[in-house]
């Protein structure tokens, strides 16, 4: 029959008070006899050699009585030490048990979440494909519907050519119209349908010549000038371009770079 732990507290209290009674009593014998020997040894005229023997036997007898107190104390102590220490294991080991069952449902329930979000994202990589055609199809749709109004119609087509050009070049041909060659304007120079001179290259030995725009009035300027804006034949500019509060015109901060107009000869 195993007794509870109250039980054994008990027990081992009780015990604990007995063997310290017992020791007291050991201990108390073995200084009576010693006691004992003494006097029948010194104290006595003649001493009786039986007598003392009989103290020397219950001398060695309260020794070896007060030597199994001492161990059977130990005893006592050591088991009561394990059983506290038994105590102490099983709320420890209950723990960490409880800690790593409480782990082991985290760590379930994220992988669950995980396997949810893969299943999701397989389920979007499946869908891709078909997604990924039907945009190509619309693009393509779109582009044929694009392409189609632009076939037979000149002026669309100059207003997408106009948006890649510089400013005041689409100004330019937004007035003049589409360039053609034309035979009687010089070596190298264009004229619009309007029959105005566009642009020609530079001859000159200038430096940073380039591509010059020739107005119907006489006057050149440069394509890419910032600081001249082209001018039409009322003095109005084809192009506004705005003037900048801080920085001077360009021709006056690098004179070097800004060609020299070339009139086009008669």
């Amino acid at each position: 029959m195993e007794l509870s732990r109250a039980e054994k507290h008990v027990h081992n209290f009780m015990m604990d008070t007995q063997l310290t009674k017992r020791l007291k009593n050991a201990a108390a014998n073995v200084l009576r006899e010693t006691w004992l020997i003494y006097k029948h040894t010194r104290l006595v005229k003649r001493v009786n050699a039986g007598r003392v023997r009989t103290h020397q036997r219950k001398f060695l007898l309260a020794i070896y009585a007060l030597r199994k107190v001492k161990m059977d104390q130990r005893k006592l102590m050591d088991n009561a030490n394990t059983i506290t220490d038994m105590a102490k294991t099983q709320n420890t080991v209950y723990e960490i048990v409880s800690d790593m069952s409480n782990r082991y449902d985290a760590f379930e329930e994220r992988l669950a979440n995980v396997e949810d979000k893969l299943v999701a994202l397989q389920e979007q990589l499946e869908l891709l494909p078909e997604i990924l055609t039907r945009c190509i199809a619309q693009s393509q749709q779109q582009q044929n519907q694009q392409s189609q109004p632009n076939t037979g119609n000149p002026s669309s087509t100059t207003e997408s050519r106009r948006n890649f050009l510089h400013p005041e070049s689409a100004a330019a041909v937004a007035t003049g119209g589409l360039m053609q060659p034309s035979v009687s304007s010089p070596a190298g120079s264009m004229t619009g349908v309007g029959g105005n001179p566009l642009m020609f290259p530079s001859s000159s030995g200038a430096p940073g010549g380039g591509m010059m725009l020739a107005m119907g009035n006489g006057s050149t300027v440069m394509s890419h000038s910032r600081s001249v804006p082209p001018t039409g034949a009322g003095g109005a500019s084809h192009y506004h371009w705005p003037t900048s509060p801080i920085l001077p015109p360009i021709s006056s901060r690098t004179p070097h770079l800004v060609p020299e107009p070339i009139q086009p000869s008669s």
